[in-house]
């Protein structure tokens, strides 16, 4: 496992993703990291009336796309991320739906999810995983 400090920014050059230390091409392997993202935790997708219409906006998207138990151990977490090295992936698509930060109406943000996100970029980055954040949207 790689400490924080270890992971190097990289750059872009015309198509490129190159370590600015070592003018090394990085070439990824990855996955997505979606899971239930796109839904708030308790909200039917198959209940076509009043989806994201009339929903009274006390939603939660903590947890998605991975969830935490009870007491917030990522133990389980950290033993997917470490099998996803292990298999050899260095890169995740990580997509983040508006609604989850912004669900309470415009300006009022879900600093609880935005939190959780951090956490997970966190996780990410201590076993070396690179993240794109895809910030999703449906319309």
């Amino acid at each position: 496992m790689i400490t924080l400090d270890d992971a190097i920014p990289l750059v872009l050059e015309g198509s490129h993703f190159i370590n600015p230390q070592t003018g090394a091409i990085h070439h990824f392997r990855g996955v997505n990291f979606s899971g239930g993202t796109k839904l708030p935790i308790g909200l039917p997708s198959h209940e076509p009336n009043g989806f994201w219409v009339d929903y009274d906006r006390q939603v939660c998207f903590v947890n998605r796309p991975v969830h935490l138990d009870a007491q917030g151990d990522w133990t389980h977490v950290d033993e997917h991320f470490n099998r996803l090295k292990e298999w050899g992936f260095t890169f995740l698509r990580f997509v983040i739906v508006w609604e989850a930060i912004e669900h309470k109406g415009p300006g009022i943000y879900d600093q609880e999810y935005i939190d959780y996100v951090v956490h997970v970029l966190t996780r990410c980055k201590r076993f070396g995983i690179r993240v794109f954040i895809d910030p999703h949207q449906d319309c």
